[in-house]
């Protein structure tokens, strides 16, 4: 690690307003025909109240992003122990690089029931530099888009039915495939008997809306569940090119 890691991070050109400063560096001048009650006497020398576009911190976090980079894979508290032996936490600008640390690298984890390391206080996935609670070594998990993640939790579902038509669909019972009809009930009530569903193989009662029940079923056959495959691929196929 460079001694002067801290500069590099923290001592650049603060970026200024984008827009012209409002600030006059003369007097008002005088109108003439105006009543001078009415005219402008103050400027505001403040950029609060010309606009909020003051000047603003641009900390170069390149260089820190790139050091957690090399270390990754190292124990992180051998790591965070030569940032704290190289940087003086005790100036402003090495309090700053290590508000910095806290924000990029995630050191309260835990792992869930499916293998997820996720965050200790909201529980969310966690992204970027992170420390293994199994093993306290740093690593890195680069951040998916939400399309990514649809892909993903659509690969995963497993597919039990495929349709036919608006009644008729093929559908996964029991681990078999059946060739399934329904009905579609329009309830503007509560107070409707319930129905036998032969799919679920029991009384379903209707509620208030669109319902559909299942009134028939046979098993498929094997040109029927090779059709089903060949659908089920299909739509694979079509989720990958997402």
């Amino acid at each position: 690690m460079r001694p002067d890691i801290h500069k590099v991070i923290v001592e650049r050109p603060r970026r200024g307003p984008i827009r012209d400063n409002r600030k006059w560096g003369k007097r008002l001048s005088y109108l003439p025909g105006c009543d001078y009650e009415d005219e402008a006497k103050f400027a505001s020398s403040s950029p609060v109240r010309q606009h909020y576009d003051g000047k603003s911190f641009s900390d170069f976090l390149s260089p820190l992003t790139g050091l957690l980079r090399k270390n990754l894979g190292r124990p992180w508290d051998k790591v965070y122990g030569e940032l704290r032996r190289g940087i003086d936490t005790r100036t402003v600008m090495g309090r700053h690089v290590f508000d910095h640390l806290r924000w990029m690298v995630t050191t309260e984890c835990f792992v869930d029931n499916e293998a997820v390391v996720r965050e200790s206080v909201d529980e969310h996935e966690v992204y970027g530099f992170y420390v293994d609670p199994r093993t306290g070594l740093l690593h890195f998990r680069e951040r998916i888009s939400k399309r990514q993640r649809l892909k993903e939790q659509l690969m995963r579902e497993p597919v039990d039915e495929v349709g036919i038509d608006r009644v008729t669909s093929y559908r996964r019972l029991e681990g078999h495939w059946y060739v399934v009809k329904h009905r579609f009930y329009q309830i503007d009530d509560s107070s409707h008997l319930p129905v036998w569903d032969v799919a679920l193989r029991r009384q379903v009662r209707l509620r208030r809306g669109n319902n559909r029940v299942a009134v028939s079923k046979r098993q498929c056959n094997h040109a029927e569940i090779v059709k089903i495959l060949a659908q089920i691929e299909k739509r694979r196929k079509e989720v990958r090119r997402m």
